[in-house]
């Protein structure tokens, strides 16, 4: 119940920036709020939400999360699809081709809101989320750029 508070009680974010987690990867969900509660990833409401939480408690909200289903909920226009579409085959090896990551370390990005997208992209731009990977992708990746790939994701379907 703590988390449907932000992420909705069906796993969407409804009207916050933050990430949808219906039918997010549990291995992913795991791995961040271990991090979080570690103090890895940083943000003040997850990481006081976190350091409250056992093992246990991660995987079973993991595994709550993962098990609902998403849905996509943005629609784009063509043209903004496209433009998105050819940009995001460059996230393809990890996120898979149209958003929905084969390996369960990673997360789905389709069906997230564009706001998150876009504002997680600025963050790896930026250095306030870390990851090497994403800090070399994100690079080649301009303001007009990064929304399109975000409009795309957030109008893909998740399953």
């Amino acid at each position: 119940m703590t988390c449907a508070a932000c992420h909705g009680a069906e796993g969407i974010s409804v009207n916050l920036p933050g990430p949808n987690l219906a039918g997010q990867k549990d291995t992913y969900l795991v791995n961040a709020l271990k991090a979080y509660r570690a103090g890895v990833r940083v943000n003040p409401t997850m990481g006081a939400l976190a350091k409250g939480l056992s093992d246990s408690d991660i995987s079973d909200v993991a595994a709550y999360f993962a098990g609902m289903s998403c849905k996509a909920r943005a629609n784009v226009t063509e043209t903004t699809s496209a433009a998105g579409q050819a940009l995001a085959s460059g996230c393809a090896a990890c996120h898979g081709a149209n958003g929905v990551s084969v390996n369960p370390p990673w997360p789905n990005l389709a069906g997230q809101s564009k706001d998150y997208l876009l504002n997680a992209l600025r963050a790896y731009r930026s250095g306030e989320r870390k990851d090497a990977i994403m800090t070399g992708v994100v690079k080649t990746l301009n303001e007009v750029d990064a929304a399109a790939v975000a409009a795309y994701f957030a109008a893909s379907p998740c399953k």
